[in-house]
C-alpha cells in the first residue's frame, strides 16, 4: 500500500508559481534596466495573473485549448510565426497580442493598458516564457484550471502578496558593469 501525503491545492500553486516568478523577475531586471523593483513586481505579477487567468479560460472552454501555447509554437493563430531562430522577446511580443485580444473580449481590469504601461514595453527571453507557458500543461502540470476555484487561486494570490521581489544590487539605468539579479 502507497501513501500519499497530498498539498493543498493553494499550496501546490504557489509552490509550482515561485520558480516563475524568480526566472521572470531575474530575466526582466536584466533585460529592461529601466525598470525599477516596484515595476519589476508589477510586471511579473501582471505575467503570471493573465496567463492564469487565459489558462483557465481554457479549460473552462471559454477560449480555445492552447491558445497560449500558441504564443510559442508555430500553430496558425494570426500571430507572429514562430521558427527556430525565432528572436528573443518574440514569444512574449505574441503573448503581448493575446492579452490584447482578450483585453477586446473580456474587457476585465488584468488587460487595461491604459493603466499598464509597463508590460507592452517589456522584454522577456523566448526561453523564459516557453518555459513557464509549457509548464501550464500536461504532463508538466497535472491540474484541471477549470476546477480551481476564485476562492483558491485568491488564495494562492494573498500567499504572493508577502513574497517581493528584491533586486540585489539595485542598479540605475544608467550604472556601467556589474550586475543585477533577484
Amino acid at each position: 500500500m502507497t501513501i500519499f501525503f497530498l498539498k493543498p491545492v493553494v499550496q501546490v500553486i504557489f509552490l509550482m508559481r515561485l520558480p516563475w516568478r524568480t526566472s521572470l523577475a531575474t530575466n526582466i531586471s536584466k533585460t529592461n534596466l529601466e525598470l525599477d523593483e516596484d515595476e519589476i513586481n508589477f510586471a511579473v505579477q501582471q505575467f503570471i495573473d493573465r496567463i492564469i487567468f487565459l489558462r483557465i479560460a481554457e479549460d473552462r472552454a471559454v477560449e480555445e485549448y492552447g491558445t497560449l501555447l500558441s504564443a510559442v509554437s508555430s500553430v496558425e493563430t494570426g500571430l507572429r510565426p514562430v521558427s527556430p531562430t525565432s528572436k528573443d522577446n518574440e514569444y512574449y511580443a505574441n503573448l503581448v497580442k493575446l492579452y490584447m485580444k482578450a483585453d477586446d473580449k473580456y474587457n476585465s481590469g488584468i488587460f487595461d493598458f491604459k493603466k499598464d504601461r509597463i508590460s507592452t514595453k517589456l522584454k522577456v527571453d523566448n526561453k523564459v516564457v516557453k518555459s513557464i507557458l509549457t509548464e501550464l500543461y500536461y504532463p508538466e502540470c497535472p491540474y484541471e484550471f477549470s476546477v480551481l476555484s476564485v476562492e483558491i487561486l485568491g488564495s494562492a494570490y494573498e500567499q504572493f502578496l508577502g513574497k517581493q521581489i528584491k533586486i540585489n544590487p539595485p542598479l540605475s539605468p544608467f550604472s556601467k558593469g556589474g550586475k543585477r539579479g533577484i
